[in-house]
C-alpha cells in the first residue's frame, strides 16, 4: 500500500462489549461469553492497527451512547467517533461519513465478525480502492467480513446486511453507481456458534495468528462447551446432545490461508 497513514483508515463498526445488541451467537453461547468474545476481538484490533507502526490508521464507529467509555476497551488506541443509526446499512454508511469527515481519503470498513481476516488483507483493500472505487471482501454467506472506499457514498444503504445476499445487494448497488469491484479472497463471518469452530480450525493452520486474545477465547468457549456436553446425558434415542452443532458444509469454498 501506498498511501500514506494519514490518509488511510480501518473503521471499525462496534458496540461496547456489556452492551452489544442481541444476535443469534449471543443467543447460543450466551450473552456473557458473547461480550468475553467480543472484548478479545476489539483488544486484539487495537493491538494490531492502533500501534504506531501500523500502515493505517485505526476509528472506532460506535453507537453514540457508547462512545464515553468506550476507550476503556481499546487501551486508548484509535479514535472514537459515535455514529447515530437505526439499521446496519446507515451504520455502514455512517461510518465511513466519520472517517471522511475526519480527513481520510482510504477508508476500509469492518465489523466484529471477521476477527481472524489478516492486516494484509487490510492493507490489500486500501491499496486497491483507487483503481477500483471499491474493494471488498465476501463470506462464504453472502456475507460482507471488508469493504473499502475512497469517496463519500450511501452505497450500503441497499444492502440487506441480515439477508442471504449481502455481497450481492452491494455489488448491484456499486454497480448503479458507476464504480468497478475488486473482490478480496473469500472468507466466512462468524455469526453462529458453528462458526467458532472454523474459527479455531483456521487459527489452527496457521502457524502466526494475529489475533491471540481471540484464539484463546474461542478455545476456551469451545472446550467449556465440550466438558459440558460430556457431562449431559445422552437424550432419548442414546445420542450425545451438544449445542454447538459442528462446522457447516456450505459446499465448496476457499477461506484464507
Amino acid at each position: 500500500m501506498t498511501i500514506g497513514k494519514r490518509q488511510a483508515v480501518l473503521a471499525v463498526i462496534a458496540e461496547h462489549p456489556d452492551r452489544r445488541l442481541p444476535s443469534a451467537l449471543s443467543a447460543q453461547i450466551g450473552k456473557d461469553e458473547d461480550a468475553r468474545l467480543a472484548r478479545a476481538v476489539i483488544e486484539d484490533i487495537a493491538d494490531r492497527f492502533g500501534r504506531a507502526e501500523a500502515a493505517c490508521s485505526l476509528l472506532w464507529c460506535v453507537p453514540p451512547q457508547d462512545a464515553a467509555d468506550f476507550a476503556e476497551v481499546t487501551g486508548g488506541a484509535g479514535e472514537i467517533a459515535g455514529v447515530p443509526a437505526t439499521d446496519a446499512g446507515a451504520r455502514w454508511n455512517g461510518a465511513a461519513q466519520a472517517a471522511f469527515d475526519r480527513g481520510f481519503t482510504h477508508v476500509a470498513l469492518m465489523g466484529l465478525d471477521a476477527p481472524h481476516v489478516p492486516n494484509d488483507v487490510v492493507y490489500s483493500a486500501l491499496g486497491q480502492v483507487d483503481q477500483y472505487g471499491l474493494a471488498f471482501g465476501a463470506g462464504d454467506r453472502g456475507t460482507i467480513y471488508l469493504a473499502a472506499i475512497n469517496a463519500p457514498t450511501d452505497l450500503f444503504a441497499e444492502v440487506d446486511f441480515a439477508g442471504a445476499d449481502a455481497a450481492t445487494d452491494l455489488l448491484v448497488a456499486a454497480s448503479k453507481r458507476g464504480l468497478s469491484c475488486a473482490p478480496l479472497v473469500g472468507n466466512f463471518s462468524v455469526r453462529e456458534a458453528a462458526d467458532l469452530g472454523r474459527l479455531a480450525a483456521y487459527f489452527g493452520r496457521h502457524k502466526v495468528v494475529e489475533s491471540k486474545r481471540t484464539h484463546k477465547v474461542v478455545a476456551e468457549i469451545l472446550a467449556a462447551e465440550n466438558v459440558a456436553a460430556g457431562e449431559k446425558s445422552a437424550d432419548h434415542k442414546g445420542r450425545p446432545h451438544s449445542e454447538f452443532p459442528g462446522p457447516r458444509n456450505d459446499g465448496p469454498h476457499r477461506d484464507i490461508t
